[in-house]
């Protein structure tokens, strides 16, 4: 018999299990054998051969016992089942997508990741004027999706040969060291290809007006787009399109083979910070230093007219001095003979001390103008920049309203009799070289003369003085003199090459006052 909790198989006479040590019900009546029904004598039964070894359990196999009834799963048991089986439907599904969708996706390439800038000066460029173009880098890309040593070395070789470092001989050399070289010149050929197929737009964000130019006829609008007049804050918002053209495409395909890759060839827009993409740039970005100089000249009142209109007038620029920023704009040669060096602008820096740089303001002829007239002028000679510093200039052409000298007056020569005496002597070495000091020059006399038939327009004023060290008089022309912002300025001075022992001796000696010619002028002495 066999155990009821168990179904251990149980001896005769055997009052526990010997397996689980349940209590054997001795009262439990013997089951009765099973009788087999009588098998009716087979006809033409197959006999296996004598040498065939008929299969014979094993002797110590103990033989298989009726299992005892299950007991019914619990509720939760139930629930376990259910959502361990919707889990393993869900993780089937997931395994499907990610082997066959998302694997696929994550693992084409984005042309868009690869964008870079190159500057149009690759030394220093400024901030507003900053022009340039954006790129689909092939070898920034080739470098990432299938660079091992030998690819990374190529590309650097061609990175030297755009900087102008390095020759095809030398890149052909480095190709040549590599036993996988026409591979790896293939894929490389082949990643360049299809970015050079790519329709690439540049703009400003938020610009009124364009800056970039990515029309269709322009080589750059396939594989990269130019910009200019950008900051480096402003935003660039690049656009990339794939072929649609069918034939194209199946080109794509088979360059896509040759590398080993698969692009993502749906369009991209991706806007990025133009200051974010010149971070590892080695191009200094500078701020401009705009100077209005046209403002400059017209507040301050620069421009000013020498001379009469009988003695060749010019226009020229005053003395001044002037601070923007770090710079310094002064006209320290106003004083100068030359008018050139009176218009030139010395420029330094307070930054950089070593910094000296110049300019000149050029004006047209005043020589045949006319009261209220407009003169042009010109600064830099045009040129936006001035050379060497980070100055730009707002404007580099104007106009002025022409205002002449007119010739001095009687009044304004009786007014200004000191000042006249005071230019006079600081300049009487250079008039009279037979003068060592100022000390030998004493003004004996000021006479201002005019022509009776203003044959001579500009009055000439003469001035007679003793030369302390000869004791003699002498006479000086001054000519074309004029009153200028209260100053007195004159065009000549001219000094007699006689000498006399008296001043009247002295003054008979000149046209205006001889007994040949003075009924021809008019002499007031006004010292």
């Amino acid at each position: 018999m066999f155990c009821e909790n168990c179904g251990n198989k149980i001896e005769d006479g055997v009052k526990f299990c010997e397996k689980c040590g349940t209590p054997v019900n001795a009262a439990q009546p013997e089951q009765p054998p099973v009788q087999q029904p009588p098998v009716p004598p087979a006809q033409d039964q197959y006999t296996p051969p004598q040498d065939q070894a008929q299969y014979m359990p094993p002797q110590d196999q103990t033989e298989y016992a009726p299992k005892p009834p299950r007991k019914p799963l619990s509720p939760k048991v139930k629930k376990i089942i259910l959502f361990s089986g919707i889990g393993a439907v869900v993780l089937t599904v997931g395994l499907i997508l990610l082997f066959t969708v998302i694997i696929p996706s994550t693992n084409k390439v984005d042309a868009s990741k690869y964008i870079s800038v190159s500057l149009d000066n690759s030394k220093k460029v400024y901030d507003g004027d900053i022009s340039g173009r954006v790129y689909i880098s092939d070898d920034n890309l080739f470098i990432d999706r299938l660079g091992d040593e030998s690819v990374k070395k190529l590309a650097e070789s061609e990175k030297k040969i755009s900087d102008g470092s390095y020759s095809y001989e030398d890149l052909y050399n480095d190709i040549s060291q590599y036993s996988n070289s026409s591979e790896v010149y293939a894929k490389k050929s082949a990643v360049s290809d299809i970015v050079s197929s790519l329709e690439v737009d540049c703009k400003v964000k938020d610009q009124e007006e364009s800056t970039t130019n990515s029309s269709g006829s322009s080589s750059d609008s396939y594989g990269s787009a130019r910009f200019k007049n950008a900051k480096k804050s402003d935003t660039l918002v690049v656009t990339i399109k794939w072929p649609t053209d069918e034939f194209k495409l199946k080109k794509l395909d088979q360059l896509e083979a040759v590398a080993g890759l698969n692009f993502d060839k749906n369009d991209k827009t991706v806007e990025f910070k133009l200051e974010d993409k010149l971070t590892d740039s080695k191009v200094e970005i500078k701020d401009k230093v705009i100077i209005d100089f046209v403002k400059v000249i017209n507040d301050k009142k620069l421009i000013t007219i020498t001379g009469t209109p009988e003695d060749y007038p010019k226009a020229e620029l005053v003395e001044f001095e002037y601070t923007e920023g770090d710079y310094k704009f002064t006209n320290d040669g106003a004083d100068d003979s030359s008018s050139l060096d009176r218009n030139r602008i010395k420029v330094t820096s307070t930054k950089y001390s070593d910094l000296t740089a110049s300019y000149y303001v050029s004006f047209d002829s005043v020589r045949q103008a006319s009261e209220g007239d407009e003169i042009n002028y010109e600064i830099n000679s045009g040129r936006e920049q001035l050379e060497d510093t980070d100055v730009f200039f707002k404007e580099t052409k104007s106009k002025f309203e022409y205002s002449p000298n007119h010739p001095l007056t009687l009044d304004e020569a009786k007014s200004n009799v000191t000042k006249i005496t005071a230019v006079i002597t600081e300049n009487i070495k250079s008039i009279d070289s037979s003068i060592k000091n100022s000390k030998d020059f004493s003004v004996a006399e000021i006479d201002y003369v005019t022509s009776k038939d203003n044959s001579d327009k500009d009055p000439v004023v003469y001035l007679y003085y003793k030369n302390a060290s000869t004791g003699k008089f002498k006479e000086i022309q001054i000519t074309h003199s004029y009153i200028r912002r209260e100053d007195f300025f004159y065009g000549d001075a001219n000094d007699s090459w006689s000498s006399y022992d008296s001043l009247q001796k002295c003054k008979e000696s000149s046209s205006p006052f001889s007994k040949y010619s003075a009924d021809n002028y008019s002499a007031t002495k006004i010292q």
